[in-house]
C-alpha cells in the first residue's frame, strides 16, 4: 500500500488554533450568559454551533442549536437556527430529525430571505428524496425560482450538491416520474 507521512507539526498547530478558538467561543458564551442578553447568547450559541459543526462535533453542535432555540425572537433567528439544525443533521445523515426544522422554516414563507428560501427548498427536496418520492423531489428542485428581483443564489445548494450533481439529481428524479 501507499505510505503517507503525517505532518505532525501541522496537526499540532491546527489543534492549538482550534483549542484557542474553542476557548474564545466558550468564554464569549459564558459572558453572554452572565449578561442575560438574549441576542448575545443566541449569537454566541450560533457561532459555537457552527464551530462544532465545522470540526465534526455534530452532537455538541446540535446541543447549541437546541439551546439557541429559546433565544430566537425574530424570523431571521428562527431561519438561522433551522439552517444550522438542517446542516448538522445532513452531515449526520439523520433526515428524520431535520424534517421539523424544514417545516418550521417553510412556515415563515415570504418572510424568509432568498438564501434561506433556496436552502430550505433544497432541504425539503432532500427529505423527499430520502423517502424515495422522486416526483416530489423533481418538482421541488425544478421550481426553485427567483422570489424577488435578485437571481437565485445556487451557491446555497453547495451545502448539499455541487451544481452539476444538482442538475443530475433533478434530471434523474424527473425521469423516474
Amino acid at each position: 500500500g501507499v505510505h503517507v507521512d503525517l505532518d505532525q507539526a501541522y496537526i499540532a498547530d491546527r489543534e492549538k488554533r482550534t483549542s484557542g478558538e474553542l476557548e474564545a467561543l466558550q468564554v464569549a458564551l459564558g459572558q453572554a450568559t452572565n449578561s442575560l442578553e438574549k441576542p448575545r447568547i443566541r449569537k454566541a450559541l450560533f457561532e459555537l454551533g457552527e464551530f462544532y459543526a465545522t470540526m465534526g462535533n455534530l452532537q455538541n453542535s446540535m446541543k447549541c442549536v437546541t439551546r439557541a432555540r429559546e433565544s430566537c425572537t425574530e424570523d431571521l433567528h428562527t431561519a438561522q437556527m433551522c439552517n444550522l439544525a438542517v446542516k448538522v443533521n445532513v452531515f449526520r445523515g439523520n433526515y428524520a430529525v431535520f424534517s421539523p426544522y424544514v417545516s418550521r422554516a417553510e412556515q415563515l414563507g415570504d418572510r424568509l430571505n432568498d438564501e434561506h428560501y433556496t436552502y430550505f427548498k433544497i432541504s425539503a427536496a432532500l427529505l423527499q428524496l430520502d423517502k424515495r418520492n422522486f416526483k416530489a423531489t423533481a418538482t421541488t428542485l425544478t421550481k426553485l425560482r427567483r422570489r424577488r428581483e435578485t437571481p437565485v443564489d445556487m451557491s446555497v445548494a453547495n451545502h448539499f450538491f455541487n451544481p452539476s450533481d444538482l442538475l443530475m439529481v433533478t434530471s434523474l428524479c424527473a425521469l423516474a416520474t
